[in-house]
């Protein structure tokens, strides 16, 4: 690399409200790279979904597919400073399960063909709101049927600050549990979306708290 490429991301997590990200590229002596040729492309991949004070909680759904998306965001030149800003509100989340991660890879070509590359990455929140659960303290997570529980939902934006006043769905799935056992929770979406598989109880909250329980009691 004979160039230096800088994305400079917001402090907060990348969302679809992220309209531009500035890019800087300069000679590796400090000189701008004037109106030479860029091109950004991402890869939106699976990320953990965390955040702090709510480590109990569980903020992905595991009743969704995800595959890796690749796109083009940017093609076109920098100014004279050596400068541009990257549209990035394009994506559209689809079924993403919770964060997700950017891998941005930038080139900058030079005029006889030969090209720098930096390639970086951040955090991106598909959903203006993520919902966390988290089920009550049992042996080895086991929980009997018959039995009253009382999972705990909570609502939290993409920073992690608590919010309210959202109208939540919560739907609980009996699936076989040699399937279960054998396939894990990558095949947890083909119960939920096949048509012979209905959820044993819905919850339908309206205008939620930031914490909201519900009532759990599955018959045996």
């Amino acid at each position: 690399n004979r160039l230096n490429i800088e994305l400079d991301f917001p402090k907060t997590v990348l969302s679809i409200q992220s309209a531009q990200i500035p890019l800087s590229a300069a000679w590796l002596h400090g000189t701008p790279a004037r109106n030479l040729k860029i091109k950004v492309d991402v890869l939106f991949v699976k990320d953990q979904t965390r955040f702090e004070g709510f480590e109990d909680y569980d903020f992905t759904n595991p009743a969704t597919f995800f595959q890796p998306v690749e796109q083009t965001i940017f093609d076109g030149r920098l100014d004279e400073k050596g400068e541009t800003t990257v549209p990035f509100g394009l994506f559209s989340p689809g079924n993403a399960p919770g964060m997700l991660k950017v891998w941005f890879t930038s080139r900058v070509f030079e005029q006889g063909g030969d090209f720098s590359t930096k390639v970086t990455s951040a955090k991106f929140a598909p959903y203006q709101t993520f919902v966390g659960v988290k089920m009550p303290a049992s042996e080895d997570n086991w929980y009997k049927t018959d039995t009253d529980y009382q999972p705990e939902v909570v609502l939290v934006d993409r920073n992690g600050n608590p919010v309210s006043g959202n109208d939540i769905e919560a739907k609980l799935y009996k699936i076989d549990w040699r399937s279960w056992w054998e396939s894990g929770e990558e095949n947890l979406a083909h119960y939920v979306s096949g048509n012979y598989y209905n959820p044993v109880k819905t919850w339908l909250v309206k205008n939620t708290g930031h914490k909201t329980r519900l009532n759990l009691n599955v018959k045996y």
